[in-house]
């Protein structure tokens, strides 16, 4: 009889694999997903390319996400040609995404620091978008350009997958290096 109950037990468990979902990794058993677009154990990189993990286990295109775009890095102690940001030394930095050459969002000011942290939201996106990264340095006299970088050519799909982390290189870099996470919303 034990023999019976566990060939039944692991012909259910082939049958739920074969649909794409009941793995050991089922997100909690929230997984209603069936098919070959699932996503069961909750990572994007279950997910064809141009697809990320969304709600119930289901792999759901690129756009039908928002996202959080983070930046992050360190502004150089000193610009290329002063020997300060600012009249009381340190830069006032915020940071500026812009789509295609368009502003789609700007973070708050930090004041008086090197630490650049910021982020903002941004509606739909998509594998190939052009976006641009920039950096400035609010004054009164006019803001100075601090970092302007990004993705010339398009996203790549590997920076839409669980939240990875990409360094940034720029035209204009007065940084230690920048970081962006793209997180969706």
């Amino acid at each position: 009889m034990r023999t019976l109950g566990t060939l039944l037990l692991t012909s259910m468990l082939l049958t739920l694999l074969a649909l794409g979902c009941g793995s050991s990794t089922d997100n909690g058993g929230d997984c209603t997903c069936t098919g070959d677009s699932c996503c069961c154990g909750g990572s994007d990189a279950e997910c064809k390319q141009g697809y990320l993990c969304g709600g119930g286990g289901q792999c759901k295109t690129i756009t039908q996400f928002a996202f959080t775009i983070t930046v992050t890095g360190k502004v150089n102690s000193k610009p290329p040609k002063s020997s300060s940001w600012d009249a009381d030394g340190l830069p006032d930095p915020y940071v500026k995404v812009l789509r295609y050459g368009s502003q789609q969002c700007k973070s708050s000011t930090a004041n008086n620091t090197l630490d650049i942290n910021a982020s903002c939201k941004l509606s739909t996106l998509s594998e190939g978008t052009k976006l641009t990264v920039e950096v400035h340095d609010e004054d009164t006299s006019g803001d100075a350009l601090i970092f302007k970088g990004g993705w010339p050519s398009g996203i790549p799909y590997s920076a839409f997958v669980d939240g990875a982390s990409t360094k940034l290189s720029g035209t204009v870099d007065h940084t230690g290096g920048l970081s962006v996470t793209l997180k969706k919303n």
